[in-house]
């Protein structure tokens, strides 16, 4: 877990800053939408998107007529039947994450990330806390719950054995992006909600937005 004592908005146009920092307006991505790299691009964009590969390879092993004792993998091919043998034999199946509304910041400033994404400003929140808080309540008045505790991304390969840890498809990303150090509010939306991204303007969060200037330290405060 990494304690989060600054956060990271690197914004791609002036308007848009502006409306962060003296109205609280924010912009709320979804999941799918983000795979679209011809709208996007290769830096926000990413067609793989909340989807990650499981594989599972027996060498040389018995496979119990037992769903208890097999991995989820094998009880996906193995409905039932008898037991029976497999020798080098490898299983790989997608895990697609659900469509989740999003809202997506950076753990810490990097030069790269800046260029990378254009920004012509990047915002620093001082107080992570309180500012994710409001962001989770105006979610929560419009039906959308926040999913899980606040956590950066992991980047790791997008095919993981079965044996691995498991991780979430919609806070993983692969290796090529982990320079963004990317962190992630996941809201489970209401059933009627229409999946696009949204603004939304939360006030209350403007007193804990700084500018930071791309090439020095933070100077201009919210109003």
């Amino acid at each position: 877990m990494i304690l989060l004592k600054r956060l990271y908005k690197y914004i791609d146009k002036a308007e848009y800053a502006e409306k962060m920092l003296s109205a609280g307006e924010i912009r709320i991505g979804t999941l799918y939408s983000y795979r679209a790299q011809e709208q996007f691009g290769d830096v926000v964009g990413d067609a793989a998107e909340g989807i990650v590969r499981v594989t599972d390879h027996y060498v040389d092993e018995a496979i119990p007529n037992d769903p208890a004792r097999r991995t989820r993998l094998a009880n996906r091919v193995f409905k039932g039947g008898t037991d029976m043998r497999l020798i080098n034999v490898r299983f790989t199946f997608p895990e697609e994450s659900a469509d989740y509304f999003l809202y997506c910041v950076a753990y810490r400033f990097s030069g790269r990330a800046a260029r990378a994404f254009r920004a012509v400003s990047c915002i620093v929140v001082t107080d992570p806390g309180p500012f994710l808080k409001y962001i989770s309540n105006a979610m929560t008045e419009r039906g959308h719950s926040l999913r899980d505790v606040v956590t950066p991304c992991t980047y790791t390969s997008r095919t993981r054995s079965v044996n691995l840890p498991r991780l979430h498809p919609a806070s993983v990303k692969g290796p090529e992006y982990s320079y963004q150090r990317e962190v992630r509010m996941i809201f489970d939306p209401t059933p009627s909600a229409k999946m696009e991204p949204f603004n939304i303007t939360i006030p209350e969060i403007r007193r804990y937005l700084r500018v930071r200037p791309l090439d020095g330290p933070k100077q201009h405060v919210a109003p």
